[in-house]
C-alpha cells in the first residue's frame, strides 16, 4: 500500500472515531511503514469492518490480522466445527484441532458434546492465531528493514 493510500484510510478513521493526535506525522509515519506490505483493497476492507464493528481506533496489528485472516481464507471456528461431519479432507488446522481434542473416537463416544464442541472451537482459535501470527512476521521480515520511525526513542 502507497503512503497516499494509507493517509486516505488513515483519514476516513480520523473522521469516523472523530479522533485527534498531537503528533499526526508520527501516527501516519507509523501506519504507513507497518501497513506497506498489505494490498489496498483488502486493507480498506478491513478498515471498514472495523469502523462497522467497533468501538475504538484500531491498533496497526488490527487490521493487519484482519487482512491476514482474510488472505489466508480460513473458516472461522463454527464453520470448521461444521466440516467434520461432512468432509472427508480437511483443512490443516481444522485437522490439528480435531486430532488435538481426541480425534473421531473421543468426538463420537463423549456424552458431553457440547463441551467437546467448546474445547474443539477453542482450540482451532488457538491454532489460527497461531498461524496469523506466524503469517504476520513472515510478511513483516520479507518487506521490511528493522523498523526505524523517525523521532522514535531508541
Amino acid at each position: 500500500m502507497t503512503p497516499a493510500e494509507t493517509n486516505k484510510l488513515l483519514t476516513v478513521l480520523m473522521a469516523a472515531y472523530q479522533t485527534r493526535y498531537d503528533d499526526p506525522e508520527m501516527l501516519a509515519e507509523v501506519y504507513e511503514r507497518m501497513w506497506a506490505d498489505l494490498p489496498y483493497e483488502t486493507a480498506a476492507a478491513a478498515v471498514h469492518a472495523h469502523i462497522a464493528s467497533r468501538k475504538y481506533f484500531p491498533r496497526v496489528s488490527e487490521i493487519r490480522e484482519a487482512v491476514i485472516r482474510g488472505q489466508l481464507l480460513l473458516p472461522s471456528a463454527p464453520e470448521a466445527f461444521a466440516m467434520l461431519g461432512t468432509q472427508t479432507m480437511l483443512p490443516k488446522l481444522v485437522r490439528q484441532a480435531y486430532e488435538f481434542c481426541g480425534g473421531h473416537w473421543e468426538r463420537t463416544n463423549t456424552r458431553e458434546t457440547l463441551r467437546w464442541r467448546a474445547q474443539f472451537c477453542k482450540t482451532y482459535e488457538e491454532l489460527v492465531a497461531a498461524e496469523v501470527q506466524r503469517t504476520n512476521e513472515q510478511w513483516l521480515l520479507s518487506a521490511h528493514d528493522p523498523v526505524q520511525i523517525s523521532g522514535a526513542v531508541s
